[in-house]
């Protein structure tokens, strides 16, 4: 026996307040008419409308890539502090450091040929080799908004490259503190990243802290050596970023929605409205 099947109208609407939203029904169930077993017409739906746009729970309010370009430049003054030397022109040695988009003539014992870990076009990085002393190499004032829950974010990796075989072993690994602080110095939070050894090719690894600024509109960001001088304990950094922390919306899933045919016209209407974030 043939069944003609009721037509079925979804509207959705087109505009809605909310910055990303999403309608997702994969169970619209039409009954058909009240006189038939629901088992002879039930039929799955699926309707679907997203607005334009994207949520992204980690708005990136700072980011440091220590730019682009060819050569050895040193750190501006006007942005930040370092307590090291800056090497334009000779191998770089223990307590200096320069800003390059590439290793080669740096130090004989360094990765050749390495980049950044942006990966653009000469893109910069900070590389550093550690001193003698432990103590702090690099220090920066950022403006954030304050009350305001941030994550902070870097990349680091150690040069040395163990296949060289100058410093016997696989030399002193890297390890460093990454603090913020408040404009008087008092400690907000940090991280330590423990020893890095040292490897035969570059490895890039990320480190994150969470903290909230409290009622500080700026913040110090502080880079700490903790590694001893030496043949080793050396390493390049990029890509450091601080990121607001948002709540990502909940989009509830919606019932089930069921139609009778009762006026026998075939048609069903299904006004669907945009739903509420729950944040």
């Amino acid at each position: 026996m043939d069944i003609k099947l009721p037509a079925i109208l979804i509207r959705i609407p087109s505009k809605s307040k909310l910055f990303s939203n999403i309608w997702l029904f994969t169970t619209l169930l039409f009954l058909g008419t009240c006189y038939q077993a629901i088992s002879q017409n039930v039929h799955s739906i699926t309707a679907s409308n997203a607005t334009k746009g994207t949520s992204d729970c980690n708005i990136v309010d700072f980011n440091e890539d220590f730019g682009q370009g060819v050569g050895r430049v040193c750190i501006d003054p006007a942005t930040a502090t370092t307590t090291y030397t800056c090497n334009t022109i000779d191998m770089v040695d223990d307590g200096e450091y320069v800003i390059t988009n590439n290793s080669n003539g740096l130090n004989s014992g360094w990765h050749a040929n390495m980049t950044d870990h942006t990966g653009n076009t000469d893109g910069r990085a900070f590389f550093v080799n550690a001193d003698f002393s432990t103590g702090e190499f690099y220090r920066r004032t950022i403006s954030l908004d304050p009350e305001t829950a941030y994550s902070f974010g870097a990349w680091i990796t150690t040069v040395y490259d163990t296949d060289t075989g100058i410093c016997g072993g696989t030399g002193i690994p890297s390890n460093v503190t990454f603090r913020i602080e408040d404009p008087s110095g008092s400690m907000i939070a940090e991280t330590n990243t423990g020893d890095i050894p040292n490897g035969p090719e570059p490895n890039w690894q990320q480190f994150f802290i969470s903290f909230d600024t409290g009622s500080n509109s700026d913040i110090q960001l502080v880079l700490i050596n903790n590694g001893a001088g030496g043949c080793g304990n050396d390493l390049a950094i990029d890509d450091i970023t601080l990121g607001i922390v948002t709540t990502e919306p909940v989009i509830a899933t919606p019932p089930n929605l069921t139609a009778c045919d009762t006026d026998g016209n075939g048609t069903e209407l299904f006004d669907l409205t945009v739903q509420t974030a729950i944040v």
